[in-house]
């Protein structure tokens, strides 16, 4: 009940905000999971990569911090939609799941990045797959404009860059990041 009075409170309801189901399952997980900081991040891949599919939450404050569009990995789906998820390495495939956000660095092709740590089966790979929180040219949402969708990524969770550096500072060192989604 607590949880769904803070989705109601935070005004999380579509069609702007996050789905319930994923709200439910990325809040249970975060209650559930040690974590130093009240920050968490829910990536819904049930929605077309032409919304706005990110958002970042102060579980303590109430509020939702900034919300984004977010790239999933080219064979996860080639269109604006993530159907297929794989934990093996060399897939390019998204992995759903729990991550507890970990330290960054910076990358000549990427900038500031975030390393990942997988949680659950479907994602304790992230680390030897290199899946990590990065900015990318592919992931601006100007591209809907003429593609009809934002361009995939090798299976990392990629932002627009104009966003990237701005998120990666506020869910850095040990936040929660839920993906959530439904293979078809």
């Amino acid at each position: 009940m607590k949880l769904l009075l803070l989705y109601l409170a935070m005004g999380l309801c579509p069609p702007e905000g996050v789905p319930a189901e994923a709200y439910g399952a990325a809040a249970e997980r975060y209650e559930t999971t040690s974590h130093s900081k009240n920050i968490l991040t829910i990536i819904d891949f049930t929605l077309p990569s032409s919304v706005e599919r990110l958002w970042v939450i102060d579980m303590e404050a109430n509020e939702v911090l900034i919300a984004s569009h977010v790239a999933h990995g080219i064979n996860s789906g080639d269109g604006e939609y993530a159907t297929d998820f794989s934990n093996k390495p060399g897939s390019l495939q998204s992995s759903l799941g729990a991550y507890l956000t970990a330290e960054t660095y910076y990358s000549q092709k990427n900038g500031l990045s975030l390393r990942l740590d997988g949680l659950d089966q479907t994602n304790n790979n992230a680390r030897k797959r290199l899946i990590v929180v990065h900015g990318a040219d592919y992931a601006d949402p100007k591209l809907i404009q003429t593609d009809g969708m934002i361009g995939h990524s090798e299976g990392c969770p990629a932002l627009p860059r104009a966003v990237a550096e701005k998120i990666i500072e506020l869910i850095k060192g040990g936040s929660v990041l839920y993906i959530h989604g439904k293979a078809i």
